[in-house]
């Protein structure tokens, strides 16, 4: 992350989605990815806030940490979302 920080990066897609945590190398501990997005102020995080992709408690926790200057609402809906039934298309995003 500091090599990532030097180099101009300042934002952490879909925080905790496939991002490591905390690792453990022998007896010493080392902070991952989303400790690191907590940690260093002037980076800003996007967070998918459905209840489901992150529980409330950690919901809670990226605003606490984070606030909302520094956190970013995704989605990862397909482009159909919210459409009328019917057969939707994975191209378009339209319903036929």
């Amino acid at each position: 992350m500091l090599d990532a920080l030097e180099h101009g990066y300042t934002h952490a897609t879909h925080l905790y989605s496939a991002m490591s945590g905390v690792t453990r190398r022998n007896a010493f501990r080392y902070a991952g990815v989303i400790e690191s997005a907590f940690l260093f102020d002037d980076m800003t995080v996007e967070i998918i806030a459905d209840g489901v992709h992150l529980p409330p408690a950690l919901l809670k926790l990226v605003y606490k940490i984070k606030g909302p200057e520094k956190t970013a609402l995704i989605t990862d809906a397909m482009r159909a979302a919210g459409m009328p039934p019917g057969k939707a298309s994975w191209e378009t995003g339209r319903t036929a």
